[in-house]
């Protein structure tokens, strides 16, 4: 009887031990992309960041003037910035507690990594998102595997800062699902100038390592409307589409 108690306590105390070391190593688990951006060197950051800068000066210079504008900017480039620029210049974007935030993209989507330093928690949030346009200055975000190390976590606090995020950016926001996901459709409303400008962001692209933009600004036109033309197709497919195409 002894025995069997004994084993018994055993047993227990290796499924205790099990669950917890599982529990440990699923918390504390690291996407490999992350790891591999948070051991670039400071110079190469550096570099990066500037790039990515450089790049956007001149978006923002082109898109000034009358005609279509383009712009490729990396993943390296992206990660540099926030390591350097984001991290020296805007020390109070992110959220109390997010620290390191790097991103991965690929052709199906994107996913945003982080550290969370919480008390005694520490450990590494990430998310993925696929990320496509129908038509113009409408973006679509659609957000899923929200995780802390390995874990599945709660989207409601996620949704919670992209919500913010577009009130604060005054981007017009709109909540729909698709298959139980939450899809973000966001909607630029560019300001116009005295010469009645209009600014249409027409392609978003993803690639790997790469996010590609294009656009065109207009002028004197205030009846236009943005049109979707030939060659400027959405980068993925719509949740409501993929469904159709299915049923076909």
């Amino acid at each position: 009887m002894k025995l069997r108690i004994a084993a018994a306590a055993c047993l227990a105390t290796l499924v205790v031990g099990g669950v917890l070391a599982w529990g440990y190593w699923a918390a504390t688990r690291v996407p490999p992309f992350y790891k591999e951006a948070l051991q670039l060197e400071p110079e190469a950051q550096q570099v990066a960041s500037e790039k990515l800068l450089e790049t956007a000066t001149a978006l923002a210079s082109n898109v000034r003037k009358e005609g279509r504008w383009q712009a490729l900017f990396t993943a390296e480039q992206i990660n540099g910035w926030m390591a350097v620029d984001l991290a020296r210049n805007f020390p109070n974007t992110l959220p109390p507690g997010v620290v390191d935030p790097r991103v991965d993209i690929r052709p199906e989507g994107v996913t945003v990594a982080c550290r969370y330093l919480e008390g005694a928690v520490a450990t590494v949030m990430s998310l993925d998102a696929e990320i496509y346009m129908q038509e113009p200055n409408v973006l679509s975000m659609r957000l899923r595997n929200a995780r802390a190390g390995a874990i599945p976590v709660p989207m409601a606090e996620i949704l919670d800062g992209v919500q913010q995020a577009a009130t604060d950016a005054e981007f017009e926001l709109t909540w729909l699902q698709a298959e139980g996901d939450p899809v973000a459709l966001v909607r630029f409303h560019p300001p116009r100038d005295d010469e009645d400008t209009l600014y249409v962001l027409e392609a978003l692209e993803l690639r790997k390592g790469e996010i590609y933009v294009a656009g065109r600004t207009t002028r004197g036109n205030s009846e236009a409307s943005p049109t979707w033309e030939p060659g400027f197709k959405p980068v993925a497919l719509a949740p409501s589409d993929e469904n159709e195409k299915r049923q076909r």
